[in-house]
């Protein structure tokens, strides 16, 4: 998830990047359980951070893990490099 606290307050849904084991692509993080601050993830995965949409909070059946701050911040500066207009 990576919408803000404010936004999932006021809103019904959570803005959210897609996760996924295949590293094929440019704009991805490798996460793994040293990443993770809590939780557990059962294979070594990748934040396709070109890969953004919306889910109905309803809709999230579980959290599996929680990124530990420093992986948020790598995930935030590609997300940011993705968004930088040439």
């Amino acid at each position: 998830m990576i919408s803000n606290s404010r936004y999932n307050v006021t809103s019904l849904d959570v803005v959210v990047l897609r996760i996924t084991s295949k590293p094929k692509r440019e704009w991805v993080i490798k996460i793994t359980n040293k990443d993770v601050e809590s939780g557990c993830l059962e294979v070594e995965s990748y934040v396709k951070v070109d890969s953004i949409f919306t889910i109905e909070k309803k809709m999230v059946a579980k959290v599996v893990a929680k990124l530990k701050v420093w992986k948020v911040d790598e995930v935030k500066m590609k997300l940011d490099e993705l968004f930088v207009v040439d």
